[in-house]
């Protein structure tokens, strides 16, 4: 016999008594006002009450189970049981093969090592405001996933700035040395679990700037001189090459990624003061470049006491002689305008990039001064 629900559950499904039952506890003070927590000793019992309630289209469920149940493996235990539902894992022994194994099967969502409740709290948030939205968004989980993501990137880039496949493109792309060392943040669509777009995040590094021959070890410094802002921050961070499938573009997607990789700097024991971004403006005309530059002068938002120099002359709009009739309005450049209502500042000239043939923009934004509304919905969660 089936019963209707229309609460919000989290099933937990485990059989160390010690251990459960403090989790468990944890589930109550952090989430019964939004959950229903449902506590069961084997995947069995808890499969059997999911097949006795029938759920309604906005309800929202999460499992969390252990590594090992007394009663059935946990892959027989997730294939038993509703796809819909958000996934955590509780590691009994650390990261091993078979959790970022089921991570790429996407037969989890999340995976959380036993005693780290915090992390399980930070899970079940972006779970139940996936089922709101349809997708949640997070670092790379693995390897693999890593790999996607960054093929993901590129073959945005090579359909809409080069016009190319990806095969063709990649090739012009080339391999961004800095790839290996980055995060890489992605929004992950449920229940389908389809990657929606990716973006990557460098932090200024002793060890890889010496590895480059650079000062702080940035993607920015394959163009621009840092001197003015190197001593600014000893964690100042790159956010690059912010992707979303063209299918996905209309659902608020780089907006999300950016309030969570907001809400992890937040989080870090090594938190960034600034975070700079190289920002492409779709432009391939060094006179709308040009053009453009003087508009964002013209309104205030460059700052030049933070000015950086082109480490190329050649690739900069001062080589740019001739004058045109063509004009461009921030307004036009609807990422570069969207930049700077989250309050970032221009900091020097555009560069042409070679790989992608645009004129990108150099910006910097103080992360203890997002503008309203972003600030205020960056640190909520709503975006």
């Amino acid at each position: 016999m089936t019963s209707k629900t229309n609460q919000n559950i989290i099933i937990c499904v485990g059989d160390d008594a010690d251990h459960f039952s403090s989790v468990v506890n944890h589930l109550h003070e952090e989430h019964n006002n939004k959950f229903k927590i449902m506590p069961f000793i084997n995947g069995t019992s808890s499969i059997n009450y999911l097949n006795s309630i029938v759920l309604e289209k906005k309800n929202n469920i999460i499992i969390i189970t252990y590594e090992k149940l007394q009663d059935m493996t946990s892959l027989q235990f997730f294939k038993n049981v509703n796809g819909d539902a958000g996934k955590i894992m509780v590691l009994d022994n650390g990261i091993t093969d078979l959790s970022n194994s089921y991570i790429d099967q996407n037969i989890i969502d999340f995976y959380v090592n036993r005693n780290c409740t915090d992390g399980l709290s930070l899970f079940i948030n972006r779970l139940d405001y996936a089922k709101k939205s349809g997708f949640f968004v997070t670092a790379t989980r693995t390897l693999k996933e890593k790999e996607t993501a960054l093929r993901l990137q590129n073959q945005v880039f090579s359909e809409q700035h080069l016009a190319l496949p990806y095969h063709q493109g990649i090739k012009k792309i080339g391999v961004n040395p800095y790839d290996e060392h980055t995060t890489v943040y992605i929004a992950v669509s449920l229940p389908d679990r389809k990657m929606m777009g990716a973006t990557s995040l460098s932090k200024a590094n002793k060890l890889i700037a010496k590895k480059f021959k650079t000062d702080l070890g940035l993607p920015l410094e394959e163009f621009y001189h840092l001197d003015n802002i190197k001593y600014l921050d000893e964690n100042l961070a790159q956010v690059r090459n912010a992707t979303v499938l063209p299918e996905f573009q209309r659902r608020l997607v780089g907006p999300r990624i950016w309030g969570e990789i907001y809400r992890e700097n937040k989080r870090s024991n090594n938190r960034s003061k600034y975070a700079l971004i190289h920002a492409a403006s779709d432009i391939s005309d060094a006179i709308l470049a040009k053009s453009l530059f003087k508009n964002i002068l013209n309104q205030g938002l460059y700052d030049s006491q933070l000015n950086i120099n082109v480490r190329d002359p050649i690739n900069s709009i001062d080589n740019v002689k001739s004058t045109t009739s063509k004009s461009v309005d921030v307004s036009s450049q609807d990422v570069i305008n969207m930049y700077f209502t989250i309050g970032f500042k221009l900091i020097g000239k555009p560069v042409y990039n070679k790989r992608f043939k645009t004129y990108d923009f150099p910006m910097i934004l103080d992360l203890d001064n997002v503008q309203e509304p972003y600030g205020t919905l960056f640190e909520s969660g709503k975006i």
